[in-house]
């Protein structure tokens, strides 16, 4: 088994599998790291078994980087259910970015960690909205690839992360929203 291979099972029996997923188009991933090219046509685009982590198509989500000043090379790779992204770089390292701090971080140095970084529920499940979306969970609530839960008020408008009320809302309108703040 190669590295790669390697990867792609450690992935898969951390994350499971991909909910609804949707396979790339022809031709769509020319020009992405091969192993991302991989990585994709193995597991397409589509949500863990919970909601909570999105993995991206980054042909549709290319906007996000114009949208927030970021490295026009960046990768979108996943999000939260609240919106909170990681991106990688074609250098091979991976980047959480929260749209409410407008802070991108440093968490992985090739795309191999990263990968599985995101699969692993130890470090995503730690993320500060995770106990938020567990209880809209297990309440029915759910949300789609096109949307995300939002917090009223958002955190740049004084918002707070356990006491701001939450809504569905249009992914892109909220991150929309999150840049001008």
């Amino acid at each position: 088994m190669t590295h790669d291979e390697e990867v792609l099972a450690y992935f898969h029996d951390h994350f499971g599998d991909v909910t609804d997923p949707v396979a790339p188009e022809a031709g769509q991933l020319d020009g992405y790291p091969a192993f991302l090219q991989l990585f994709w046509q193995r597991f397409g685009f589509g949500a863990r078994a919970d909601g909570f982590v999105w993995l991206l198509d980054p042909t549709e989500h290319a906007w996000i980087t114009t949208l927030f000043d970021l490295d026009q090379r960046l990768i979108p790779f996943a999000r939260t259910s609240f919106g909170d992204l990681h991106f990688l770089d074609p250098e091979g390292e991976g980047y959480s970015f929260s749209p409410s701090y407008k802070e991108l971080q440093p968490m992985a140095v090739s795309l191999h960690s990263a990968v599985m970084s995101v699969s692993e529920p130890d470090y995503i499940n730690d993320d500060p909205f995770y106990e938020r979306h567990q209880e809209l969970w297990a309440a029915g609530q759910r949300i789609d690839r096109s949307s995300c839960f939002c917090l009223t008020p958002a955190l740049p408008f004084g918002g707070d992360e356990v006491t701001s009320e939450v809504y569905t809302g249009d992914f892109q309108a909220y991150l929309t929203l999150l840049s001008q703040a």
